[in-house]
């Protein structure tokens, strides 16, 4: 990506910015900003939605960004990063040269795109968990660590359930790059035309191989598929 400025992602649920290391290890120009709760913030209090949650990322990155930069969000991480796109335009940033999503559902659609798994206790919770897909069989076959991780999982998919879109929201002044793994069960290639509501340009559709949670070979070589949708020229 050499004529990238930045790329900025935004996590899914559950995982932390550690998740782009291995796309920071070949391209400095990524940045993944800590989430509160998660990774090197644990033990800040996580948001109460993700609204608040965007515009505490804006405030954190706005000294940072320059023209030319891209988001990047992932699941959850989509909706993020269209928030986070509102609030730094509203700041007076420049918008991003293009938003790509992996995995993620359109706003409106992002309540409804699994069961309600918040009222799940126990062994079902972590079924359910399971069949998403994404989270090491350490975690799911160790009680301990189910017991010390649970709580930061359910505040994210409470950020899912609680989010309510606005009925006129912004809509993004650039395309939208929307990726959709060939067997993932939770969002498949019609959320392409979901996303067509939230830009004023055009949203195209990338199918990659995988499920809903890449695994880390798939995930590594993503960052590859999207150096070639980057725009040939960026704003300066």
């Amino acid at each position: 990506m050499s004529d990238l400025s930045q790329l900025i992602c935004l996590p899914p649920a559950g995982a932390g910015p550690s998740l782009f290391r291995p796309w920071q290890q070949n391209d400095p120009t990524v940045i993944a900003p800590a989430i509160p709760g998660r990774e090197a913030l644990f033990r800040a209090r996580p948001l109460p939605d993700l609204a608040t949650l965007a515009e505490d990322i804006a405030k954190r990155v706005a000294a940072e960004i320059t023209p030319g930069y891209g988001l990047f969000g992932y699941s959850l991480g989509g909706t993020l990063a269209y928030l986070l796109a509102e609030r730094l335009v509203a700041r007076g940033l420049p918008a991003p040269e293009v938003v790509f999503t992996l995995g993620a559902l359109a706003p409106h659609r992002l309540g409804g795109g699994i069961q309600d798994i918040l009222t799940l206790d126990g062994n079902a919770f972590w079924d359910e968990i399971a069949r998403i897909g994404g989270t090491p069989p350490e975690i799911l076959n160790d009680p301990e660590l189910r017991a010390f991780f649970e709580p930061g999982l359910r505040a994210d998919f409470r950020l899912c359930k609680t989010y309510q879109p606005p009925k006129r929201g912004f809509r993004l002044p650039c395309p939208i790059e929307v990726f959709v793994a060939d067997r993932d069960h939770l969002v498949g290639s019609d959320s392409a035309a979901d996303w067509s509501e939230y830009t004023r340009q055009h949203v195209c559709l990338n199918r990659i191989a995988g499920g809903h949670m890449l695994n880390a070979v798939q995930f590594k070589a993503l960052l590859g598929r999207i150096r070639k949708h980057w725009p040939e020229k960026v704003s300066t």
